[in-house]
Formats: structure tokens, C-alpha cells, sequence
């Protein structure tokens, strides 16, 4: 750590009566923390536009052929005989999966 990073730690770690160690720590812990909400923000978002409650359960549904991105601008999805039939907003596509 360059020397002024290392002063500015001593001279926080002295104003919050902590050790530069426990600063350290802390500090380590709330940027891990704020990313790791970031990660959790980020897999709700996926989770919603694919309509799936876990990762397992997309990972079925992409092997499936299954997994749909859900929203504006995406497939309805029908069934014809129990089969999902695809068919896209502008009625132009229309697929039968298996």
C-alpha cells in the first residue's frame, strides 16, 4: 500500500478508536457486502425475466428448451395438446416446441 494510502488508515483507524487491522476488516467487509447485493440485485432481475425461482430450475428449462425471457417484446407462450406452442408478439413466428 502506498505510503499515503497507509497514513490515511493510521489517521482513520486513531479518529474511530479501532486498530488499522479491525478498519481493514471492516472496510473489507462492507465492499464485499455491497457487491455481493449487487450479485443477489443482478440474479432477481435474471430470475424475473426468465420466469424461474432458481438457478437449477433455469438450468433444467435451458437443457429443456424450455427457458423464455417474460416481458414487452418477448413469446407468449400457448399450449396445443400439452405442447408449448412459441408464438411471438407480432403473430409472424409461430413454432411448435417439443
Amino acid at each position: 500500500m502506498p505510503v499515503q494510502g497507509m497514513e490515511m488508515l493510521s489517521t482513520v483507524a486513531r479518529e474511530l478508536h479501532i486498530s488499522e487491522e479491525e478498519l481493514l476488516r471492516q472496510g473489507l467487509r462492507r465492499v464485499l457486502e455491497h457487491h455481493l447485493r449487487a450479485v443477489k440485485a443482478e440474479i432477481f432481475e435474471i430470475s424475473s425475466r426468465y420466469g424461474v425461482s432458481s438457478v437449477a430450475e433455469m438450468e433444467t428449462r435451458y437443457r429443456d428448451g424450455t427457458l423464455v425471457v417474460l416481458g414487452r417484446n418477448n413469446p407468449s407462450f400457448y399450449t396445443v395438446k400439452g405442447r408449448p406452442l412459441y408464438v411471438h408478439l407480432n403473430g409472424l413466428a409461430i413454432v411448435l416446441l417439443k
